[in-house]
């Protein structure tokens, strides 16, 4: 009995140890990296274009044919925070949608740090580059 109870003591006191330092080794790390968002459009009408993230709007930008919506997003590094930033596009109200244009998972290791995301908005959906080909990634 006693060694069970000093087997269990142990575990206890290193749980206890953990639990105590393990929020303050990772939520107060906030390293923030920024990554260039730039989404460029390719149709013949003209394109309205929302972004924003959890923090922060970025704006809204209607503009015709071939232009280049731009902004930076300082994404935060931090265990369990989701870094998102979403732009809600349309075409005239004949096509539109909500689309993720980083996500930290996927963008982390398309767009590099320091590097830029690239978006292409085409008459069939959105586009990401990567590695110097367009991958169709969102259907209108």
């Amino acid at each position: 009995m006693a060694l069970l109870f000093q087997v269990h003591f142990s575990t206890l006191f290193f749980l206890l140890i953990i639990a105590t330092n393990f929020p303050s080794q990772f939520s107060a790390q906030t390293d923030v990296v920024p990554y260039k968002i730039q989404i460029m459009t390719e149709t013949n009408t003209p394109i309205t274009i929302h972004c924003f993230s959890a923090d922060k709007d970025y704006g809204t930008s209607t503009n015709p044919w071939s232009f280049v919506y731009q902004f930076t997003y300082d994404v935060v590094i931090r265990f369990g925070l989701e870094n998102i930033a979403t732009c809600d596009i349309t075409d005239n109200n004949t096509r539109k949608g909500r689309f993720n244009v980083f996500e930290y998972l996927r963008d982390t290791v398309r767009c590099k740090e320091g590097l830029t995301c690239l978006w292409h908005v085409r008459p069939d959906g959105i586009y990401e580059a990567y590695n110097n080909q367009l991958y169709l990634t969102y259907k209108w």
